[in-house]
């Protein structure tokens, strides 16, 4: 029995240091392409998704740009359609918008709003409301990367120069292009002068892009098409029309224009993300107005997040000042 408990932890011994010599040995070549490459942002800029069973879609554009600070951010407006069956009938499902800028870190910034900027959380990359994991996009190839909160503690990086991507069915021949590998069956996949390709989580599946416009190229197929004789119908929106007074001591009336009757789902959250009250109440289409009691929230800058049950939402920055 001791011989064999003994020879068991041998044969693991000797297997870590296998594995540590493959990875101590691993060849780690550094990266002189410019990282922004990877996430090309720039007015007119267009990203079409679909996952691996080809939905839902995923359309990201970015329409302007402005300089707050000293910083330069981009404006982004994510669409997400369903596909109705059997007709294959587009419909816009969820519209979100957001922010975004560059960080020293090899990080993209998303934000729902410039004024969340000062203690914002970084996100590499995000779909709807999955974000993906921080991945500082200037790791050389070969190297391991730590990333942010979640699941996995780091990411192999491989690929390297003058790579050929898929896009559709074209196949793009790019100065360089870096896989992340995060796990078993995880992985991203970044581009340069294009930006995410895709990605994968086990047997799940994940967003890969089918269609691109990057500095006025057009890649891939187009899926959402958007005919000049007939635009797509507006759809009906729940927007945060006012909050008064802001700055707030006590109490905050929020007035919210409805298109349509139904429930509202109204949370307040910090700069970081974390939610800090939530309500949901009933209305009918017209002007809806909620007060919030704020009464315990210490002093600072927050965000008042309204969804419908449709999807559609909106924010609004809110200062408490005590």
């Amino acid at each position: 029995m001791k011989r064999g408990i003994l020879i068991s932890g041998l044969v693991l011994l000797l297997a870590v240091q296998v594995a540590w010599g493959r990875q101590s040995s691993r060849i780690v070549v550094p990266d002189t392409v410019d990282w922004h490459r990877y996430f090309p942002l720039q007015v007119g800029n267009i990203w079409e998704y679909a996952d691996g069973e080809g939905l839902p879609l995923t359309r990201l554009e970015i329409t302007s740009d402005s300089v707050v600070g000293g910083r330069t951010y981009f404006h982004a407006v994510e669409s997400i359609y369903e596909v109705f069956w059997p007709n294959m009938v587009l419909a816009l499902f969820q519209r979100n918008e957001y922010d975004l800028r560059y960080d020293s870190s090899g990080l993209v910034f998303w934000l729902p709003d410039i004024l969340a900027d000062t203690t914002a959380s970084p996100v590499n990359f995000r779909l709807g409301q999955t974000e993906f994991p921080q991945i500082d996009l200037r790791s050389s190839f070969g190297d391991s990367v730590s990333v942010g909160p979640g699941v996995y503690d780091f990411c192999l990086v491989s690929g390297g120069f003058e790579q050929t991507i898929s896009i559709a069915s074209q196949t793009v021949m790019t100065d360089a292009a870096k896989r992340f590998n995060c796990g078993i069956g995880v992985w991203y996949s970044y581009a340069t002068d294009i930006g995410l390709v895709r990605t994968d989580k086990m047997t799940m599946g994940g967003p890969r892009l089918r269609y691109a416009i990057i500095d006025g190229m057009e890649y891939g197929s187009k899926l959402i098409h958007v005919s000049a004789q007939s635009p797509p119908a507006t759809p009906k929106t729940t927007t945060i029309k006012s909050i008064y007074p802001n700055p707030v001591f006590d109490f905050a009336a929020v007035e919210i224009a409805v298109e349509k009757s139904g429930f509202l789902h109204i949370r307040l959250f910090d700069v970081i993300g974390r939610q800090l009250r939530s309500t949901i109440i009933f209305s009918g289409v017209g002007t809806s107005r909620h007060t919030l009691d704020l009464k315990e929230i210490p002093s600072g800058a927050y965000f008042i997040h309204v969804e419908d049950s449709g999807g559609m939402s909106s924010n609004h920055s809110i200062t408490i000042a005590r």
